[in-house]
């Protein structure tokens, strides 16, 4: 007998239709930023707050899941970033 099993690997797509483009808050106050993907295989990504890259600390969380990735943040920024990135190709949103 004979099993045959084809993967195929795609680079990240971004849901586009269900992503929120601008968030209001108040200064000071939290935000929290998801961003819904399809990808395979399961992509790295890296958040960007006015330029510069986040890093995990107290104020700042990053989860990234099979179909989404989150950043919750307490922070006075103007602009974030996200890439999604696999070996295949990255995306830069």
């Amino acid at each position: 007998m004979f099993c045959l099993l084809l993967v195929i690997e795609t680079a990240p797509k971004i849901n586009m239709d269900v992503l929120q483009k601008e968030y209001k808050v108040k200064k000071g106050e939290d935000v929290t930023i998801e961003v819904q993907y399809t990808s395979l295989p399961k992509p790295s990504d890296e958040w960007f707050v006015s330029g510069k890259l986040v890093k995990k600390s107290k104020r700042v969380k990053t989860l990234l899941c099979s179909r989404f990735s989150k950043m919750s943040a307490c922070k006075n920024a103007c602009s974030f970033n996200i890439v999604i990135k696999t070996v295949i190709c990255c995306k830069v949103l």
